[in-house]
């Protein structure tokens, strides 16, 4: 079983620019796409070889997907991090609103007597934006990663 993870520089998918996903949830994404992918319970530890990621900062991740109620953790030499839910059931919108909080796709609230008198400056671009982040989060879930309908190039691929 190969585990395919996508990190350039703290970004998702090496993107850069005005597009920009945090470190934390890059690694939500990384290590749910990872447990989903393999089926079975893997440790912090094995998720940071596997991804790249430091153990400690996984497990802080980790514990944040916990009580999101995306993940159940075992204590143990048997122990580990797996789904609490089918993957099916679990879309990247709710891995990376258990990291980020709740998407915001309202328009700008920067109070800017400029974009009132006029318009806002980049024609509405942000709201646009992350209503199509949203929706395409939403409509993603962990098991399209497992029947390989988000294509992930084998680059980095362990385990």
């Amino acid at each position: 079983m190969y585990i395919c993870v996508l990190k350039y520089q703290n970004t998702f998918i090496g993107m850069s620019g005005i597009f920009h996903i945090s470190e934390a949830a890059s690694i939500a994404m990384h290590t749910m796409a990872c447990i989903a992918l393999t089926g079975r319970k893997l440790r912090a530890h094995e998720l940071g070889k596997i991804t790249g990621f430091s153990k400690s900062h996984i497990a802080k991740v980790l514990s944040m997907l916990v009580r999101a109620g995306l993940l159940e953790s075992e204590r143990g030499p048997q122990g580990g991090f797996h789904l609490a839910r089918a993957a099916s059931s679990i879309s990247l919108l709710e891995v990376y609103e258990a990291v980020e909080g709740r998407l915001d796709v309202d328009p700008c609230h920067v109070p800017c007597p400029f974009c009132e008198d006029v318009g806002c400056l980049t024609g509405g671009l942000a709201p646009r934006f992350n209503r199509e982040f949203k929706s395409y989060m939403s409509a993603r879930k962990l098991s399209d990663i497992q029947s390989n309908k988000i294509n992930i190039e084998p680059q980095n691929c362990t385990l």
